[in-house]
């Protein structure tokens, strides 16, 4: 069985985006706060979005 398929949700995603900020760090050190910054104003409009879409709904894990 596939590795990935037995580690929590966003498991890969995570070590995606850790790979990411560390090139980021080495290519372009002065631009990291500009990245996290604009990746914070990214995560906190979409959990809004997805708050909107569904009001007063709670999905339970693995039923999205």
């Amino acid at each position: 069985m596939m590795l990935w398929l037995n580690m929590p949700r966003l498991t890969v995603f995570t070590f995606i985006v850790l790979l990411l900020t560390g090139l980021i760090f080495l290519l372009a050190p002065q631009q990291l706060p500009v990245t996290i910054d604009k990746l914070s104003l990214v995560a906190w409009l979409g959990y809004w979005i997805d708050r909107a879409g569904r009001p007063g709904r709670i999905v339970p894990r693995g039923h999205a």
